[in-house]
């Protein structure tokens, strides 16, 4: 969510600026609020909820920006708020957005930076288990007087909880087995490797 935090209120100065920077400065911040605690809020469905939420969310919309409307129609009469001038409206809000901007780009590259190295480490993670599952796994291939035995396991992941082996007996006889863990990836080849 603190990727797009920080850009998400840039439509409360946007919209500003199409109305000239006219609007009060107070009412121009709490648009922004306003409109980045929306988008959140649909960003939020989008990721952790079900679809249906968005019907719940667009419904809640009405009554919401009914009382926006109201609250502000409120201070602007009992606050005797004016309207900006155009230049110092529209700077205001060119300020605001490209600062806005400048931050929620900052975290955007935090957190790109952070899942870089949380897949770096995963993988690095895999491709150890992948090594050791290879050096407790290796290739079968045993010549007896009676029979040959080939085996190996290829996991369908980069790691796997597939178990061949063949073990020769003192007595000269020979035990092949081949097991198979439930599931498959990390988990199931740490449950094998046990």
């Amino acid at each position: 969510m603190q990727l797009s935090s920080a850009c998400l209120p840039i439509t409360g100065f946007f919209g500003d600026m199409l109305n000239l920077g006219h609007i009060p400065y107070v009412v121009v911040i709490l648009n922004a609020v306003c409109s980045g605690f929306t988008a959140l809020m649909y960003v939020h469905i989008g990721t952790r909820l079900r679809r249906r939420f968005f019907i719940y969310a667009t419904l809640l919309q009405i009554p919401l920006w009914l009382g926006f409307s109201v609250t502000i129609s409120f201070l602007i009469s009992h606050f005797h708020l004016q309207p900006v001038s155009t230049p110092s409206g529209i700077r205001f809000a060119g300020v605001v957005m490209l600062l806005l901007v400048i931050v929620s780009y900052s975290l955007f590259i935090r957190f790109l930076r952070g899942e870089g190295q949380e897949s770096f480490r995963i993988r690095n993670e895999l491709e150890l288990a992948h090594g050791i599952q290879t050096t407790l796994v290796p290739p079968i291939s045993l010549r007896t007087t009676q029979f040959e035995l080939y085996g190996r396991s290829d996991p369908s992941d980069k790691v796997g909880g597939d178990l061949v082996d063949v073990v020769l007996l003192d007595d000269g006889s020979t035990v092949a087995y081949l097991a198979d863990v439930a599931g498959h990836g990390l988990q199931a080849g740490i449950l094998m490797e046990w």
